[in-house]
């Protein structure tokens, strides 16, 4: 059986506490009904560059320029694979330097959310969960966060529910840890800082 393949380009976009969220028309055939980003299927032509894609969908969507969008970065990458398809997806996230209004869109509805009440939306990518955890200093260097996020990952996997992990630049050890279990670093950056929270992370001292 021919496998289908497609790439998509989405973003959560904030303005301070609130998210940019369309809730999707009942009459579409992908996600209906559900909440999710501003998202849609990349062109051939972007295939070299899921950001133009990224941008062009949240023009068309929403009307809200690049220009009135700061620190636009790749949030993550994920293969979705189903009986008959194989879909490359493309997520970002970026802070709107003033709140827009809002244009029509026959994709949804678009919401501002509360950051503390998105918890509670039924959201498109429900298949999507990040990894995170914290170690007991007394646990530490034995192994013990690596076995657990290989278990978990694992067990997600098995239910269709595609695991991520994103942690900060400085930190090693989560880093190793993500390598070890399999993951493939798909984005980094790197912000200046002052010089003496900078000490602290050469020192070990950071939190």
């Amino acid at each position: 059986m021919d496998m289908q393949t497609g790439s998509f380009a989405g973003a959560l976009l904030r303005f301070r506490d609130e998210v940019l969220l369309m809730h999707r028309s009942d009459k579409k055939i992908l996600s209906p009904g559900l909440w999710a980003g501003i998202a849609g299927h990349m062109e051939q032509s972007e295939m070299n560059s899921p950001v133009t894609a990224c941008l062009r969908e949240i023009e068309e969507e929403t009307g809200i320029l690049p220009a009135q969008i700061e620190k636009l970065d790749l949030r993550y990458f994920a293969l979705c694979k189903t009986e008959t398809a194989l879909d490359s997806i493309y997520y970002f996230s970026g802070l709107l330097k003033e709140k827009p209004t809002l244009s029509e869109t026959p994709e949804g509805t678009l919401h501002w959310i509360k950051l503390e009440d998105g918890i509670n939306l039924q959201m498109a990518d429900h298949n999507l969960y990040e990894i995170g955890y914290e170690t007991r200093p007394d646990y530490r260097q034995k192994g013990i966060a690596t076995a657990a996020t290989i278990e978990l990952t694992n067990l997600l996997l098995d239910t269709n529910i595609i695991p991520f992990m994103g942690f900060a630049w400085s930190n090693i050890a989560s880093k190793n840890v993500a390598i070890k279990s399999g993951y493939i670093m798909v984005r980094s950056s790197m912000e200046t800082c002052g010089k003496e929270w900078a000490g602290k992370v050469y020192c070990g001292e950071a939190e």
